[in-house]
Protein backbone atom coordinates (compact mmCIF):
# COMPACT_ATOMS: atom_id res chain seq x y z
CA UNK A 1 0.00 0.00 0.00
CA UNK A 2 2.59 2.63 0.86
CA UNK A 3 4.58 1.58 -2.44
CA UNK A 4 1.20 2.12 -4.22
CA UNK A 5 0.67 5.76 -2.57
CA UNK A 6 4.54 6.53 -3.65
CA UNK A 7 3.95 5.85 -6.78
CA UNK A 8 0.78 7.12 -7.17
CA UNK A 9 2.33 10.72 -5.67
CA UNK A 10 5.02 10.35 -7.93
CA UNK A 11 3.10 10.14 -10.99
CA UNK A 12 0.89 13.44 -9.64
CA UNK A 13 3.73 15.37 -9.36
CA UNK A 14 5.08 14.72 -13.09
CA UNK A 15 1.41 15.62 -14.04
CA UNK A 16 1.26 19.02 -12.29
CA UNK A 17 4.92 19.75 -13.24
CA UNK A 18 4.46 19.24 -16.93
CA UNK A 19 0.45 21.23 -16.35
CA UNK A 20 2.50 24.10 -14.94
CA UNK A 21 5.63 24.27 -17.08
CA UNK A 22 4.15 24.63 -20.34
CA UNK A 23 1.35 27.71 -20.79
CA UNK A 24 0.05 26.32 -24.41
CA UNK A 25 1.40 29.26 -26.78
CA UNK A 26 3.52 29.17 -29.05
CA UNK A 27 4.14 32.25 -30.58
CA UNK A 28 2.66 36.11 -30.47
CA UNK A 29 2.05 38.33 -33.21
CA UNK A 30 1.19 42.08 -32.50
CA UNK A 31 -0.92 42.62 -35.65
CA UNK A 32 -1.18 46.81 -35.61
CA UNK A 33 -0.43 49.49 -38.68
CA UNK A 34 2.72 50.87 -38.02
CA UNK A 35 4.18 54.43 -38.41
CA UNK A 36 7.98 54.33 -39.04
CA UNK A 37 8.43 51.03 -37.01
CA UNK A 38 6.17 51.88 -34.27
CA UNK A 39 2.13 52.16 -33.57
CA UNK A 40 1.18 55.58 -33.34
CA UNK A 41 -1.40 57.22 -30.63
CA UNK A 42 -2.26 59.99 -29.62
CA UNK A 43 -3.21 61.93 -25.62
CA UNK A 44 -6.24 60.43 -24.28
CA UNK A 45 -6.55 57.74 -26.87
CA UNK A 46 -7.91 54.16 -26.42
CA UNK A 47 -6.77 51.24 -28.61
CA UNK A 48 -7.06 47.20 -27.95
CA UNK A 49 -4.34 45.53 -29.35
CA UNK A 50 -4.93 43.05 -32.10
CA UNK A 51 -2.84 39.26 -31.54
CA UNK A 52 -2.79 36.49 -33.98
CA UNK A 53 -1.94 33.34 -30.97
CA UNK A 54 -0.10 29.83 -31.64
CA UNK A 55 -2.09 28.06 -31.44
CA UNK A 56 -5.24 30.05 -32.57
CA UNK A 57 -7.56 28.79 -29.41
CA UNK A 58 -4.93 30.33 -26.94
CA UNK A 59 -7.04 32.82 -24.12
CA UNK A 60 -6.01 35.55 -24.73
CA UNK A 61 -7.28 36.55 -21.35
CA UNK A 62 -3.87 34.74 -19.67
CA UNK A 63 -1.58 37.21 -21.36
CA UNK A 64 0.08 39.21 -19.33
CA UNK A 65 1.20 43.27 -21.46
CA UNK A 66 3.24 45.51 -19.54
CA UNK A 67 4.68 48.90 -20.80
CA UNK A 68 8.61 50.47 -20.68
CA UNK A 69 6.61 53.80 -19.31
CA UNK A 70 3.04 53.46 -17.80
CA UNK A 71 3.11 57.79 -17.53
CA UNK A 72 3.19 57.57 -21.18
CA UNK A 73 1.01 54.43 -22.64
CA UNK A 74 -0.80 52.56 -19.63
CA UNK A 75 -2.05 48.62 -20.41
CA UNK A 76 -5.07 47.27 -19.25
CA UNK A 77 -5.16 43.90 -20.39
CA UNK A 78 -4.64 44.04 -24.28
CA UNK A 79 -6.33 47.97 -24.30
CA UNK A 80 -4.15 50.69 -24.86
CA UNK A 81 -4.50 53.98 -23.05
CA UNK A 82 -2.14 56.82 -24.25
CA UNK A 83 -1.43 59.20 -21.24
CA UNK A 84 0.95 61.63 -23.07
CA UNK A 85 3.33 63.00 -25.60
CA UNK A 86 6.53 60.08 -25.32
CA UNK A 87 7.35 56.35 -26.65
CA UNK A 88 7.05 52.91 -24.47
CA UNK A 89 7.50 49.54 -25.64
CA UNK A 90 4.79 47.19 -24.73
CA UNK A 91 5.28 43.99 -24.18
CA UNK A 92 2.71 41.18 -24.04
CA UNK A 93 4.02 37.46 -22.93
CA UNK A 94 2.73 34.29 -22.61
CA UNK A 95 1.61 33.37 -18.28
CA UNK A 96 4.65 31.75 -18.17
CA UNK A 97 6.98 34.23 -19.83
CA UNK A 98 7.86 31.94 -21.97
CA UNK A 99 6.96 33.63 -25.63
CA UNK A 100 6.60 37.32 -25.90
CA UNK A 101 5.89 40.30 -28.90
CA UNK A 102 6.92 43.89 -28.29
CA UNK A 103 6.30 46.90 -29.90
CA UNK A 104 7.13 50.46 -29.94
CA UNK A 105 4.74 52.87 -29.52
CA UNK A 106 5.03 56.35 -30.06
CA UNK A 107 2.26 58.91 -28.47
CA UNK A 108 2.30 62.61 -30.21
CA UNK A 109 0.18 65.55 -29.55
CA UNK A 110 -2.23 66.67 -32.20
CA UNK A 111 -1.34 70.16 -33.93
CA UNK A 112 -4.14 70.71 -36.22
CA UNK A 113 -3.07 73.92 -38.36
CA UNK A 114 -6.36 74.24 -40.68
CA UNK A 115 -9.32 71.61 -41.12
CA UNK A 116 -12.28 71.02 -42.88
CA UNK A 117 -15.40 69.82 -41.79
CA UNK A 118 -17.53 67.61 -43.72
CA UNK A 119 -20.59 70.07 -43.19
CA UNK A 120 -20.77 73.69 -43.41
CA UNK A 121 -24.34 74.07 -41.55
CA UNK A 122 -26.47 71.82 -38.94
CA UNK A 123 -29.75 71.90 -37.55
CA UNK A 124 -30.84 69.87 -34.60
CA UNK A 125 -33.46 69.33 -32.82
CA UNK A 126 -32.82 68.71 -28.83
CA UNK A 127 -31.97 65.52 -28.18
CA UNK A 128 -30.55 64.92 -31.00
CA UNK A 129 -27.11 64.21 -32.19
CA UNK A 130 -24.72 63.99 -35.47
CA UNK A 131 -21.81 63.44 -35.94
CA UNK A 132 -19.48 65.74 -38.38
CA UNK A 133 -16.25 64.49 -39.73
CA UNK A 134 -12.78 66.50 -39.32
CA UNK A 135 -10.20 66.27 -41.79
CA UNK A 136 -6.50 67.56 -41.85
CA UNK A 137 -5.90 69.39 -44.59
CA UNK A 138 -2.24 69.84 -44.12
Amino acid sequence: MKRLLSILSVLSAMVLSVACSKDGINSITIDEELVNGALRMYPGQSKRLSVDLDPSDADEDLLRVTSSDSSVVRPSGLRLRALKAGKAVITVSSPGGRVSARLDVKVVEVDITAFDLSSTSLSLLPGESRTVQVKDIE
